[in-house]
């Protein structure tokens, strides 16, 4: 690694990463902002997921926080400069470019409520998967309050291993906490492990769950090039409303039904674990547009009909293309103020609440 360069980076990424959260944490919920915080604490701290952070000293970190938000709020993101370059915040591919013989990986785009996303770790691999770029990262050296597994932007796919093994650490202490964890409990099955794994067993399952996260990647950026320049006006017209963020929930089940998606990868390898992982983590519509998925497993055993699962996947895929076309039909012909109204009625054709 070129420590020098290291020197340079982290701390642009750093500013522009509290810039972020200064400007967006109010989009969270109390639980959900105390829950970022405290793993944010851990990671700054050095404290691997799994292990009990010391509460005392949390409390007058997070006070910290709130006082370095408050002077950062409302200011603009920085450029990026390297080597006398001036690269915009969210040009990755620039970024990376100049970057990749440091064995250094940059990510910077846009998560839930359209918040600004930048983190900077260690490079661990590059491929390719169909015309797309996949770089994994290692370990983490700056990051924001988001929680993604992975991200895409323009020709590039970024998995971050550090990211997928907290999210399948928080599942774990989950499924052991839970009386009744369901899926969860079928999703570590899959995996051979049961609720007194060790954390190497974890990082293993996290690692290869990193594929299910790249393929889910895949598909947002093949149906977004289908979709078109239109889908991203009507994402931005709505902004973050209910609707809005349910959109944004129907392409998300868009990408995993895909023929090149999450859901194609986990039935063509016959990934048991991923696939109750996957049914364990949905929510909203994205729930109810995989109802066929969701029907083909109802029983308690955790056997699958990868036939079924197929078959299921393609009827899901065909709710999701019904939703997302309808509601850009909607953004062209839906009179004045009643964008929302008319979208939230597709929603209710697609998704009927049961009696």
């Amino acid at each position: 690694m070129d420590k020098s360069l290291l020197k340079e980076l982290l701390p642009q990424v750093k500013r522009n990463c509290l810039i972020s959260d200064a400007g967006y944490w109010g989009y969270y919920s109390t639980c959900g902002l105390l829950l970022r915080l405290r793993e944010q604490y851990r990671f700054e701290e050095g404290i691997q997921p799994g292990i009990q952070v010391d509460i005392k000293k949390v409390g007058p970190w997070i006070e910290k926080r709130e006082q370095q938000w408050q002077q950062l709020e409302g200011l603009p993101f920085n450029d990026i400069i390297l080597n006398g370059n001036n690269y915009e915040p969210f040009d990755s591919t620039g970024i990376n470019s100049a970057i990749k013989n440091a064995k250094l990986v940059y990510g910077g785009g846009y998560g839930v409520y359209m918040k600004p996303v930048f983190f900077l770790a260690e490079l661990r691999s590059s491929s390719r998967l169909g015309p797309y770029n996949v770089l994994v990262a290692d370990r983490e050296l700056a990051r924001d309050l988001s929680i993604h597994p992975a991200m895409s932007r323009e020709s590039t796919i970024i998995a971050r291993s550090d990211m997928a093994y907290a999210m399948i650490c928080d599942r774990f202490e989950e499924y052991r906490a839970s009386k009744r964890p369901g899926n969860l409990a079928k999703a570590f099955k899959g995996y051979g492990i049961g609720p007194e794994a060790e954390a190497s067993s974890i990082r293993k399952v996290a690692d290869t769950e990193m594929e299910t996260f790249i393929h889910h990647e895949f598909g947002e950026l093949k149906e977004t090039r289908r979709l078109g320049h239109e889908w991203a006006e009507l994402v931005r017209a709505l902004g973050t409303s209910r609707t809005g963020l349910e959109l944004r929930g129907a392409k998300d089940a868009l990408a995993d039904t895909a023929e090149c998606g999450m859901l194609s990868h986990i039935i063509s390898e016959k990934k048991t674990g991923s696939l109750f992982f996957y049914i364990a983590a949905l929510t909203g519509i994205r729930y109810t547009l995989a109802s066929p998925i969701r029907d083909v497993v109802k029983d308690s055993s955790g056997y699958v009909d990868w036939n079924a699962m197929e078959e299921a996947r393609r009827e899901s895929y065909r709710k999701a293309v019904s939703v997302t076309g309808q509601s850009l039909e909607a953004y062209r012909s839906a009179p004045r103020g009643k964008l929302e109204e008319y979208i939230q009625a597709i929603f209710a054709r697609a998704c009927p609440v049961n009696p």
